[in-house]
């Protein structure tokens, strides 16, 4: 039997299990400002990155989901984000479509350096998957 599907997701949220909340939000404009991107998103590195994808990986796969796709948002965390995901979805057996969050709210420069994340990344790994 194929295993399950999920069409999005956010693997690096799940080191956000359990992070205690200053104060509640009272809006998702407030979660985002005051908890998600400060405390979440723009703390992410490498290393953080790499342990999200394979204890997502591991809850997904006990679950039966074994194929996904997946937005990275990690403003400081490029370049290589990418890449390190793909290495541990690889090592656990996933299939993945994945993607990193091309935007502005840095900045024009890192928006800029988000997008050739993304066009670099195909380019590198669509190579590799020609190989096999």
């Amino acid at each position: 039997m194929p295993g399950l599907v999920c069409a999005h997701n956010h693997m690096y949220g799940i080191l956000s299990h359990g992070m205690p909340l200053n104060s509640p939000p009272s809006n998702f404009r407030d979660f985002l400002y005051k908890f998600w991107w400060p405390y979440v998103e723009d703390k992410l590195n490498l290393e953080q990155i790499e342990a999200a994808t394979e204890l997502a990986c591991i809850d997904m796969a006990k679950s039966g989901t074994t194929s996904f796709a997946d937005i990275l948002e990690a403003p400081n965390s490029i370049p290589g984000a990418l890449d390190t995901e793909a290495v541990a979805v690889r090592k656990l057996g996933l299939r993945a479509i994945l993607s990193f969050e091309a935007s502005e709210r840095i900045n024009p420069t890192n928006a800029e350096a988000s997008v050739r994340e993304n066009s670099e990344f195909i380019k590198k790994w669509n190579k590799k998957l020609e190989k096999n």
